[in-house]
């Protein structure tokens, strides 16, 4: 207990000191609630991004809070979470893959909520609070036991994503809700993966980032549905894209 509180204590103390290192009137966090002067370049500016007309991790010069970190997608994702999951209105089950440290302080806030952050380094949310580790092709969770599921850009990592889909299927409650996104090649009609290449330079110049195993293309929601589920994505409303600087080409998979 007193290794949580520190952990709280230290992040809310770091929160404070990027507050008022960044502060300023020009901006405001909508997942932090941070005002700052600035924001932060997100994303990527490799040529595989830009030939293949990727959606979702491409460079964006000023997108990203310097407080929380929350770039476009993880707005996105709290703009759904705030205004369409019912998780403020109802006692859900939420378990939150690679948990956005935003995200992670807002959701682990929730009196009704129960919230379980897992992640497969969870060493470096040391300073912000406790995390489950675990590996999204072997979750540490009962059969049927989530409502609510968010992986934001995970499934690019993850060597073996049938498997991971097959889990995510496992723990999921009839009638839950998965948010899935990824990556997507709009130029791409089927999914680029090469399991030879194991070298972070190679990847990089494949998939866009040294640390992914794939590039997901247009099949991606087919290969979902192929692993059991209905897909639905979700476009935010043009005000919200102008208000909270959406990426207005990035829609939310909601998987079911």
């Amino acid at each position: 207990m007193r290794g949580i509180a520190s952990g709280f204590l230290l992040g809310a103390l770091r929160r404070k000191r990027r507050q008022l290192l960044y502060w300023g009137r020009r901006h405001r966090c909508p997942v932090c609630r941070a005002s700052t002067r600035l924001l932060l370049p997100e994303g990527q500016d490799h040529e595989v991004l830009r030939e293949l007309d990727v959606v979702g991790g491409e460079y964006r010069a000023a997108s990203s809070c310097p407080v929380c970190f929350a770039n476009s997608r993880s707005r996105l994702l709290w703009y759904w979470l705030e205004h369409e999951s019912g998780v403020f209105e109802e006692p859900l089950e939420v378990l939150h893959l690679a948990p956005e440290f935003g995200i992670y302080w807002r959701l682990s806030g929730l009196p009704d909520a129960r919230y379980r952050p897992l992640d497969l380094t969870p060493e470096r949310y040391a300073y912000a609070g406790p995390v489950t580790a675990g590996d999204l092709t072997a979750l540490p969770l009962p059969d049927e036991s989530v409502d609510l599921l968010l992986a934001n850009h995970v499934l690019e990592h993850v060597e073996d994503d049938s498997r991971a889909l097959l889990e995510i299927r496992r723990v999921l409650h009839p009638g839950g809700t998965a948010v899935l996104q990824v990556p997507i090649a709009r130029k791409l009609a089927t999914t680029r993966e090469d399991s030879t290449l194991t070298a972070p330079e190679d990847r990089e110049r494949a998939y866009g980032q040294r640390d992914h195993v794939r590039l997901y293309g247009h099949d991606y929601y087919e290969r979902l549905e192929r692993a059991g589920f209905e897909v639905e994505l979700y476009a935010a409303p043009d005000s919200a894209i102008r208000s909270w600087q959406l990426n207005p080409r990035e829609r939310l998979p909601l998987i079911r």
